[in-house]
């Protein structure tokens, strides 16, 4: 969006993004080729901790600035994800992010300003009245309350104390659709879906058998008619049908079939099992599955107990692969390039997983999706890609996950964007 036009190189390897003329962050300062360079060579820093980008971003062995409006960027190899490289890098001011600010406000170039921010309770932004695309946004402030309970936020939105719900369970979510009080406004395009992965740094889950097994032992299809109301699609590889990765067949390879786990979990020497579901308390429809799969484990004589935490010590047990058994979570990042959600999602991405799985044959897969431009050749290395992700069963993909809004009637101009995130630019409370 900070770019008014690009050339991109027929071979895949320069993208030359010629920049937006006054624009300004939200200090007033002017936004040149320089401040792009400079986010892009922070995200490099491994200090920076923006693991999701780094991969995306070290593509590029050349990063010029002929001026302060054009910024050109080479690689070595072709780089056909190019465009949600820049879809997912946010621009932040280096002026703020190098001073004694850092830690506790944000400057961008975007259409709110930070107002104020309350850990674990509420943020809050501005209308930034010196935006580039004049007359936006149309709403003088953004009051985002956080809601530890679904249900209460769904309390506070039907009272009429908030004007939009973000992301409401599947339940509530179908039935304020059918409200002629509300509009529901639904990504079409998501990447987003439910995952279960492994930890396969210990016994019994580095045994891909053991996985395997686990896999076919998930009714997905129950999940999805009775906790997901039918809305979301049974899934075993992550992808959309959008996407170039998308294959009917693969995507149904483990239906429910509970004679072939045992098979494979006697193929693995029948191994004592005695181990966790781990999942937030916050997710309502994962709540839910940790029962059904439970129940389901349970017919295979194995022993599994519900572990319920927040999403913060959740997050945690996956970063650092400390968990035992296997986590139920969501991603996203599917509804892009393939290779984004393979260098990108903290689950899927190679070499630094929330299952602690390393490969070398993984990386070479990656590493080939990621530098071939020409779409036949990539569709076969992708057909490999997939074939490998349900034969190695570190993590799974167990069903569609909606993104959605709701909002009042009232409320217009609410969208999503491609990176599932919500834009408020033209939101309107009509």
């Amino acid at each position: 969006m900070l770019a008014e036009s690009w050339d991109l190189s027929s071979d895949f390897k320069q993208i030359k993004l010629n920049l937006r003329k006054g624009v300004t962050f939200h200090t007033g300062r002017e936004f040149t080729s320089d401040d792009v360079k400079w986010n892009m060579e922070r995200i490099k820093d491994p200090k920076s901790g923006a693991v999701q980008l780094q991969t995306m971003v070290n593509w590029w062995s050349s990063i010029e600035t002929p001026d302060k409006n054009t910024i050109i960027l080479k690689s070595d190899v072709p780089r056909p994800a190019v465009f949600d490289m820049l879809e997912y890098m946010n621009i932040a001011d280096k002026v703020t992010m190098e001073g004694p600010d850092a830690a506790t406000k944000a400057v961008g170039t975007g259409p709110f300003t930070f107002g104020e921010w309350v850990q674990g309770d509420h943020q809050r932004y501005v209308k930034n009245k010196n935006y580039w695309q004049s007359g936006k946004p149309y709403v003088d402030e953004l009051y985002f309350q956080v809601v530890k309970d679904p249900q209460a936020g769904v309390v506070q939105f039907e009272s009429g104390a908030v004007d939009v719900l973000l992301n409401p369970t599947i339940r509530d979510l179908a039935r304020l659709k059918a409200d002629s009080k509300y509009n529901a406004v639904i990504n079409a395009f998501t990447g987003q879906h439910y995952v279960m992965f492994f930890n396969v740094t210990m016994p019994p889950f580095d045994k891909k058998e053991v996985r395997q097994a686990f896999c076919y032992a998930v009714d997905r299809k129950r999940y999805v008619d009775s906790v997901l109301q039918g809305v979301e699609e049974v899934r075993s590889l992550p992808w959309p049908k959008h996407s170039p990765a998308y294959d009917a067949a693969k995507n149904g390879h483990y239906s429910l079939d509970l004679e072939k786990a045992k098979s494979l979990l006697a193929a693995a020497g029948s191994p004592s099992i005695d181990s966790q579901i781990n999942y937030s308390t916050s997710d309502y429809e994962l709540s839910q599955l940790a029962q059904i799969i439970q129940a389901d484990f349970g017919k295979l004589g194995v022993k599994m107990s519900n572990n319920g935490v927040d999403t913060a010590t959740l997050q945690d047990m996956s970063n650092k692969v400390n968990y035992k058994g296997l986590i139920l979570r969501f991603s996203g990042y599917a509804g892009t390039d393939p290779v984004t959600l393979l260098t990108t999602s903290s689950y899927w991405r190679v070499g630094t997983n929330g299952s602690g799985f390393k490969s070398e044959k993984h990386e070479q897969l990656v590493k080939a999706v990621s530098s071939e431009p020409d779409p036949a050749k990539r569709k076969q290395v992708l057909a490999e890609l997939n074939d490998f992700l349900l034969d190695e069963a570190f993590v799974t993909a167990t069903a569609s996950q909606t993104t959605s809004a709701v909002t009042k009637a009232s409320v217009t101009g609410v969208v999503h964007t491609m990176h599932e995130a919500v834009s408020w630019t033209e939101a309107s409370l009509g």
